[in-house]
């Protein structure tokens, strides 16, 4: 018995070691087979990586101009301002240069008992005051976005914490609450319900009436103009060779599917069956089309997963349909995990041609897109005018140049704003 027990060993180890050599290690296999189909399902597309790092010191002066708006007298203690920044896992010496470079923007004063305080400076109240009249002109359009988002979710409601997470996106006010939801209440209430995610009673934002000529979403619409193919998105890829084989074949399958409408949550497809695939991916573009640039963090979105009937791998959604999205991990190679990006492709287009950094250019622009191309005007005059006093150039020391662009220019360039920025940059 022993003999024969040695002899079956034996047996068994020359033939796993044939196997291996012939077939080779079967982890190693299905390693290379997840790479391969990992670099199959996304190619990366630098005009939309490269928007990232254009934006990171406009998102930045952006994120402190918020800051300080929220806080009483729109200042706020150095020491306040360092366990803000840490609480975002930041480093505080990093954002030092927005009070070195753009003393227009953000001004520190010390007071009599030694406090450093920081505040708006004049070109900063100034944007701010852009801002407000901005939100004031287009409150119609903004009460209208957020009522298509609760039409698109499951009892018509959401959590007022998840709405408050998607405000920078859907170009909400802060006091969003008091402005928008008790000042129409013939479209909101605020009721108390259980939630899912937190456990507990929460306050959810809910409609209160229902507007079938709102339940179009901009895919149909676009459709119905153009007089395109009802059931199918508008696609677009890096390349001609992209598409091919059994991706040719999904991607064709996919398109004659009847388009299922976002604004259907009880719609009684099977999960995960290709009906309901197609209904989330049309939820995902409608959102996206809600939004102030069409692009939204992964996080955004995964917030309003549960009441819209997302699926939990939003991101291998994404990266299955490279024709309609595009998911930048930009901001999450940079040390920033929860920074992955996606940009509704066919409302951007190709760079200018001659454009030093080729980045992709904005078409469908939410009317807060203006302060943040004012935002970056200020910063850029700030920069040359810095370089002007003191004889050193901003790409030789590592400054990113901000979010420039020729929209920018083109939206900005007979406003009050550029051309006093242009007279101090003269004056020098």
């Amino acid at each position: 018995m022993l003999v024969i027990w040695k002899k079956s060993q034996n047996t068994d180890a020359l033939a796993s070691s044939l196997w291996r050599r012939e077939c080779g290690n079967p982890w190693v296999i299905q390693r290379r087979f997840m790479a391969r189909e990992r670099k199959r399902k996304r190619i990366r597309q630098v005009s939309f990586d490269v928007m990232i790092s254009r934006e990171k010191h406009v998102r930045q002066a952006l994120w402190l101009k918020d800051l300080l708006v929220t806080r009483p007298g729109h200042t706020i203690s150095m020491i306040d301002f360092r366990e803000e920044v840490k609480n975002l896992g930041m480093r505080v010496r990093r954002l030092y240069y927005l009070l070195e470079y753009y003393d227009t923007l953000f001004q520190t004063r010390v007071d009599r008992a030694k406090v450093e305080w920081i505040e708006l400076g004049e070109d900063g109240r100034r944007i701010v005051e852009l801002e407000r009249r901005l939100m004031a002109e287009y409150e119609p359009c903004l009460v209208e976005n957020l009522r298509k988002l609760l039409m698109m979710s499951e009892g018509e409601k959401i959590c007022l914490k998840r709405i408050a997470l998607l405000r920078e996106p859907l170009g909400l006010p802060h006091d969003f609450e008091q402005n928008l939801v008790h000042k129409y209440p013939q479209y909101f209430e605020v009721v108390i319900a259980k939630d899912k995610k937190y456990r507990d009673l929460q306050p959810f934002l809910k409609l209160t009436s229902w507007d079938p000529l709102l339940a179009i979403s901009r895919r149909e619409a676009d459709a119905e103009e153009s007089e395109r193919d009802p059931h199918s998105f508008r696609m677009r890829f890096p390349g001609v060779k992209f598409v091919r084989g059994r991706d040719a074949q999904f991607l064709k399958s996919f398109q004659m599917l009847e388009f299922p409408s976002p604004y259907d949550p009880n719609h009684g497809y099977p999960k995960l069956s290709r009906e309901a695939v197609k209904r989330a991916v049309a939820v995902i573009h409608e959102f996206l089309c809600l939004t102030q640039e069409s692009k939204a963090l992964v996080d955004s979105i995964a917030e309003i997963r549960r009441e819209t009937g997302i699926p939990k791998k939003i991101g291998e959604l994404i990266c299955r349909h490279p024709g309609i999205f595009y998911l930048s991990w930009k901001g999450a190679l940079a040390r920033h995990p929860h920074m992955e990006v996606v940009y509704l492709k066919e409302a951007y287009s190709k760079p200018y041609e001659g454009e030093r950094l080729k980045a992709a250019r904005l078409l469908r622009k939410g009317p807060l897109v203006q302060v943040k191309e004012a935002m970056a005007l200020t910063m850029w005059h700030a920069d040359l005018a810095y370089d002007k006093r003191h004889g050193t150039d901003c790409f030789l020391e590592g400054r990113q140049f901000p979010m420039i662009t020729y929209d920018a220019f083109e939206s900005t360039f007979q406003s009050e704003l550029y051309r006093e920025q242009k007279i101090k940059y003269e004056n020098l």
